[in-house]
């Protein structure tokens, strides 16, 4: 029995040993999820880097960020594989709807998706089903001339078209203009593990102020 302890320390100790060295956390299940939604638009306005991407190049109103796995004590876990995901052809196609750009998806499933015990398949599709779950306002789509709202008023409206989302299960990210004005970049939502909606308990960090602009798609 001792040696049988004594074997299983030193093999736990081995496993975080070479955790440690690759740099890799381990996979663990999640308390919610985070589903972050870019404003496509702004994103290109913002960040010339960005332009010669697809969602740039194409007119991509929104695309999917991530899908980030979310713990209790709020320790993020990141980065438990290298390894790039394996997908069916299937499912290539639709996420390229979602997340058109090969390298985004590699890093999405490098960084987050594999530290959720899922494999790449399970968790690419809970991302799909999330994201496809969500109902947006036309604001969001808008088209030819850039939108003002209301902060609050905006928030409203998605927990309107969607049943069971609490005030405290999506917030808004903004980044500045050059004339100052603020630009919405981003929509998180938060999901349990079983994909409905739940509070950002560990997460919740809005950023806008009172009025949003939102950019038209090109």
């Amino acid at each position: 029995m001792r040696m049988s302890r004594l074997a299983a320390s030193i093999s736990g100790l081995a496993a975080a040993l070479l955790a440690a060295l690759s740099g890799a956390d381990e996979a663990v299940q999640p308390h919610y999820y985070t589903l972050s939604i870019s404003l496509a638009p702004a994103l290109c306005k913002l960040h010339p880097e960005n332009r010669e991407l697809r969602i740039c190049q194409e007119g991509y109103s929104i695309i999917v960020q991530g899908y980030w796995p979310e713990r209790e004590d709020g320790r993020k876990v990141q980065n438990c594989s290298r390894e790039n995901p394996e997908l069916s052809p299937v499912q290539e196609r639709v996420l390229e709807k979602l997340m058109p750009d090969d390298p985004m998806r590699a890093k999405e499933w490098q960084k987050h998706g594999s530290c959720t015990g899922m494999t790449a398949r399970e968790y690419f599709r809970a991302l799909m089903t999330s994201a496809n779950r969500l109902r947006l306002p036309s604001q969001i789509n808008s088209e030819g001339k850039d939108q003002v709202m209301d902060r609050n008023q905006l928030v409203s409206e998605i927990m309107k078209l969607n049943n069971g989302l609490p005030e405290k299960g999506i917030y808004l990210r903004c980044n500045s203009q050059e004339n100052g004005n603020q630009l919405l970049t981003e929509l998180r939502v938060c999901y349990k593990p079983n994909g409905q909606f739940t509070e950002c308990t560990t997460t919740f960090k809005p950023n806008c102020p009172a009025t949003v602009t939102i950019r038209a798609v090109p």
